[in-house]
C-alpha cells in the first residue's frame, strides 16, 4: 500500500499511549483492544482542532476506571514531554497534543503532514499499485439485450461497472471487464416478427429499410417496443383479462357458518347457458342482478389453475374478482357492499369507502351490454369495426411470434440470418456508446453461447444424484437445487422446467463455470439491478453447493432505478429517454450553459441595475468545443449516476445534473479547470524555494488531510463496491480547495517562497482531483 502518513501517525500515537499506560498508569493494553482503539482514533469534527482525536473514555476499563478527563490530562502531559524532545522520534511526527475534555486532539508536524505533496508531484504517489499476488477479479456489467434500445437507465449500470473496473485495477488487481449480452429469447422474436412485417410491406430486404447506421440499434429497440404493445391485450380491449367471463349474480346469502368472516357471502352466479356455480365471496360493491367478473374452475389465473375450494363447509367454485385483483380501479359511484346480512351502519361505512375509490375488495361490475359467459376481452373490444374476435387476433399474433421463436431455436437459415444481421446492428451501436462513454470490456459473453451447455450441465449434475453425489433434485417434474438449508433459507431454485426449458439461473450457472474454468478468476462481481437480488443469492448458493470455492467470493452489486420527475420511465408512455436523445439533450444544454460564448466570441454580463452588457471573449476552435462538450456530457451522466448509494433510485432532471454549482459532474470539471487556469496565469515562478512547512493554516491543513486520505478512500470505494465514497471525497476536496483559494492568494502571495510552495500545493490538489475523476471514468478539461 502507498504510504499514508495519517495511518502512520495513528499507529505512532497508539503505540505511545500503550507505552504510557504501562509505565505511568500501570495498565497494559491487549492486542484485541488496540484494534478497537484504532477505530476510535479519527479526525476531529471541528476545523483547526488537529488531525487526530483520541477518546480517552475508551481506556477507562483498561486503566482501573479512572475518569476520561483525568486520563486525558495524564496522557497529554506524558506525550507532550516526548514530542518536545528532539531525540524522540515522535517529535518529527507530532506538533502538539491538546486536552479537550475527555479527548486528546493531536496536531501533526507540518513537514511530516505535508510530505504527501512532494510524494504526489515527484514520487508517483497516485500511481496504480503494482499487480502482485492479489485476487484476479472479473467484473460483469452493462448486460444489455440486443434488439432493444439503450436508454438512460442503462447508463447507471455502465457507470458503476466501469468505475469498479478502474478502482480494482488501481488497487493492484488484475481485472477482466466482461459484458453479457441477452441475444436470444422472446424479445428477439418479437422484434424480428415486426421487422419482417415491415420488410414484407415494403417488399425489400434489410438494407432496403434504409435505416441510418447510427440509429440501427435504436430502430430495433423501437420495433421491439411497438411489437410489445401490439402483443398486449390492452391494445385490443379495455378488459385485458384473458379467461375471465361475465357472470350474473342470481342470489346472495349470508355464510351459514357462525364463525365465518362477516364479509363472506354465498352467491349463486350464472356464467353461461345452463351453467351456474356457487361462490363464497368476500368482496363488496355488488348486488343481485349485477354482471360481475368471474373466473371459472379449471381456468389459469395468475399462473395457477382455479380449483373448487372448501370455504368453511361450503364448496366454492371459481372466483368473483375484485377490481384490485385485476389491477383496475373501481368507479367512485360503486356500492361497496352486498345488501345481504349487513346493518345500515355497515352499509353506510362500506359505501363511503367505495365512493372514495379506496375499497380494495370491490367486485368488478360490467356496465356494458353482455350475456353471462361472454369473455371480458370481447366485451371490452376497442375496435368494434374490426372483424373477428379479440381472442382470435391475440392468439394469431402470439402464435406468429411463437413460430418465429421456434424457427430461431431450430436453426431456420432465413430467420437465423436475419437474427445474426440485426444482432450486429445492436452490437455495433452498443460498442459505439461504450466508446463515447470510454467504458472498457475485455470479453463479451452471449446468452446464446451458454444456453444449451447450461441445461447439459444441470442434467449431468442431476444424473450424479443417482449415485448420491448431486445437489440437483426433481420436484413436480422440474429439476432444481434445494436451498432450504442455507442461512437464511432460500427458495427452491428451478433450473429446468417440467417442459424441458432452462431459465436465467440455468444460464448463469454455466456462465459462472466458464468464468472460473477459462479465466481462472478468484472473485466475480455482477453489476445488475436490485430486482435480481434473490436470483443471485440463489445462484451463488447453488454454486457453493456444487463445490465451487469462488462462490463465496461472488458479489452482486444491486442498484436502484433511474426514474423521471414524475416516476418510473416507460417506453409505452413515452417517458423513457433513449441514448440518442439523451446525448442530444446533454450537448444542447452544455453548449448553451457553458460553451456558446466561446463559439460566438461574446456573452451578456448582468449589471447591478438588471440590464446586461455585451462582453467579448476568446473564440475557441470547433475541435476544442466538441472535446469539452463531450467531456462535460460524460461527466454529467457518470458523476450523477455514481454520487449516491447504488441501492437508491435516482431521479433524472437534466437541469439539476448539469448545474454549475453543487455536487455535479460539471462542477467537478470546473474546479479542476480552475486550478489549471490559476497555474497558467501564475506560470513558472522564477524565484523562491518550496518549503512545505509553510502550509500551516487551518485551510492548508484541511486540504492536506484530504490529500493524505486519497488511498484510504480508493480502497473503501473499491472493496465496499461504493464509488459514491470517492465522489464525496472529491466533492469535499473541491469545496475545501475553493475555501482555501479565497484566503490563500497564489500570484499575490506575500513571499516568493510561499508563492512557489502554493503552486506546488495546488498542482498536487489538481493531480488528486484528476486521478480521482479518472477512477470514476471522467476525463478532465483544462478550461471550460
Amino acid at each position: 500500500m502507498t504510504r499514508n502518513v495519517i495511518d502512520e501517525a495513528r499507529e505512532a500515537l497508539l503505540a505511545a499511549i500503550a507505552s504510557a499506560c504501562v509505565t505511568s498508569l500501570q495498565a497494559e493494553i491487549p492486542d484485541d483492544a488496540m484494534a478497537t482503539l484504532r477505530k476510535c482514533t479519527q479526525r476531529p469534527r471541528g476545523r483547526g482542532q488537529g488531525e487526530l482525536a483520541f477518546p480517552c473514555a475508551s481506556l477507562c476499563k483498561l486503566v482501573g476506571g479512572r475518569p476520561p478527563a483525568q486520563i486525558a490530562t495524564e496522557l497529554a502531559s506524558l506525550l507532550s514531554e516526548r514530542i518536545t524532545s528532539p531525540d524522540d522520534a515522535l517529535s518529527t511526527i507530532f506538533e502538539s497534543i491538546v486536552v479537550q475534555g475527555p479527548t486528546l486532539n493531536v496536531t501533526l508536524r507540518t513537514a511530516f503532514f505535508a510530505s504527501v505533496v512532494h510524494a504526489i508531484n515527484h514520487e508517483g504517489y497516485l500511481d496504480a499499485q503494482p499487480v502482485g499476488n492479489k485476487e484476479k477479479v472479473m467484473i460483469e456489467y452493462s448486460q444489455p439485450n440486443t434488439h432493444k434500445a439503450f436508454h438512460v437507465g442503462h447508463m447507471r449500470n455502465v457507470a458503476l461497472g466501469d468505475s469498479l473496473v478502474r478502482l480494482w485495477e488501481h488497487m493492484g488487481h488484475k481485472v477482466v471487464a466482461a459484458n453479457y449480452f441477452g441475444d436470444e429469447g422472446a424479445h428477439v422474436a418479437k422484434c424480428l416478427w415486426l421487422l419482417k412485417q415491415r420488410m414484407d410491406e415494403r417488399g425489400c430486404d434489410l438494407d432496403g429499410l434504409n435505416v441510418p447506421d447510427d440509429r440501427k440499434g435504436e430502430y430495433l429497440g423501437l420495433l421491439y417496443a411497438e411489437a410489445n404493445d401490439m402483443l398486449d391485450l390492452s391494445q385490443l380491449t379495455k378488459y385485458p383479462y384473458d379467461g375471465v367471463v361475465a357472470a350474473r349474480v342470481v342470489s346472495i346469502d349470508a355464510h351459514p357458518a357462525p364463525n365465518a368472516p362477516k364479509n363472506w357471502h354465498v352467491c349463486q352466479v350464472e356464467y353461461g347457458e345452463g351453467r351456474t356455480a356457487t361462490v363464497v365471496c368476500g368482496g363488496t360493491g355488488y348486488t343481485v342482478g349485477d354482471m360481475v367478473a368471474y373466473i371459472p374452475v379449471g381456468t389459469r389465473f395468475k399462473k395457477q389453475t382455479v380449483a373448487t375450494k372448501d370455504m368453511m363447509g361450503v364448496e366454492s367454485s371459481g372466483i368473483m374478482l375484485a377490481y384490485a385483483e385485476l389491477g383496475a380501479q373501481p368507479p367512485k359511484s360503486a356500492n361497496a357492499t352486498p345488501e345481504a346480512g349487513l346493518s345500515n351502519k355497515q352499509k353506510k361505512k362500506a359505501a363511503q369507502g367505495a365512493s372514495q375509490g379506496g375499497d380494495a375488495k370491490a367486485i368488478m361490475l360490467i356496465a356494458e351490454e353482455c350475456s353471462p359467459g361472454d369473455a371480458l376481452i370481447e366485451i371490452g373490444k376497442l375496435d368494434k369495426k374490426h372483424p373477428g374476435s379479440v381472442q382470435e387476433a391475440y392468439k394469431k399474433q402470439k402464435k406468429e411470434v411463437g413460430d418465429v421463436l421456434l424457427k430461431l431455436e431450430s436453426g431456420d437459415p432465413e430467420w437465423c440470418a436475419l437474427w445474426a444481421a440485426t444482432k450486429k446492428w445492436s452490437l455495433d451501436e452498443f460498442k459505439s456508446i461504450y466508446a463515447w462513454l470510454d467504458a472498457r470490456f475485455d470479453h463479451d459473453f452471449f446468452e446464446s453461447e451458454v444456453s444449451e451447455d447450461s441445461k447439459a450441465m444441470v442434467m449431468e449434475n442431476y444424473q450424479l444424484g443417482k449415485e448420491g453425489g448431486s445437489v440437483m433434485v426433481e420436484t413436480n417434474g422440474a429439476i432444481g437445487c434445494d436451498l432450504s438449508m442455507c442461512k437464511p433459507p432460500l427458495p427452491f431454485l428451478v433450473l429446468i422446467k417440467s417442459n424441458g426449458a432452462g431459465l436465467y439461473a440455468t444460464k448463469d450457472l454455466a456462465l459462472a463455470r466458464r468464468k472460473f474454468d477459462e479465466f481462472h478468476i478468484d472473485r466475480s462481481i455482477y453489476v445488475v439491478d436490485a430486482a435480481q437480488s434473490c436470483h443471485f443469492q440463489q445462484v451463488f448458493a447453488c454454486l457453493d453447493r456444487m463445490g465451487y470455492p469462488q462462490a463465496k467470493k461472488c458479489f452482486h452489486l444491486a442498484y436502484g432505478q433511474v426514474v423521471g420527475e414524475h416516476g418510473k420511465m416507460s417506453s409505452r408512455d413515452g417517458t423513457v429517454i433513449y441514448f440518442s436523445e439523451l446525448r442530444k439533450q446533454l450537448a444542447d444544454e452544455i453548449m448553451e450553459s457553458y460553451l456558446k460564448k466561446y463559439k460566438d466570441g461574446f456573452f451578456l454580463q448582468a449589471k447591478k441595475d438588471g440590464s446586461t452588457v455585451e462582453k467579448e471573449c476568446e473564440i475557441w476552435s470547433s475541435d476544442e468545443i466538441e472535446s469539452v462538450k463531450h467531456a462535460i456530457s460524460v461527466a454529467t451522466i457518470k458523476y450523477r449516476m455514481l454520487n449516491q448509494d447504488p441501492i437508491k433510485d435516482i431521479t433524472f432532471i437534466l437541469k439539476d445534473w448539469t448545474a454549475k454549482t453543487g455536487d455535479t459532474g460539471p462542477y467537478m470539471c470546473y474546479v479542476y479547470a480552475r486550478i489549471k487556469q490559476i497555474l497558467a496565469k501564475v506560470g513558472t515562478p522564477s524565484d523562491g524555494r518550496v518549503d512545505l512547512g509553510l502550509l500551516g493554516t487551518e485551510y492548508d491543513r484541511a486540504l492536506l488531510y484530504s490529500l493524505n486520505s486519497f488511498w484510504a478512500t480508493v480502497e473503501k470505494a473499491a472493496y465496499d463496491y461504493k464509488p459514491f465514497v470517492l465522489c464525496k471525497f472529491l466533492f469535499d476536496l473541491s469545496k475545501d480547495f475553493n475555501a482555501w483559494y479565497e484566503r490563500s492568494p497564489v500570484m499575490d502571495a506575500p513571499t516568493a517562497d510561499l508563492r512557489v510552495t502554493r503552486v506546488e500545493f495546488i498542482v498536487a490538489v489538481g493531480a488528486v482531483i484528476k486521478t480521482g475523476l479518472s477512477l470514476l471514468g471522467i476525463r478532465t478539461v483544462n478550461r471550460m
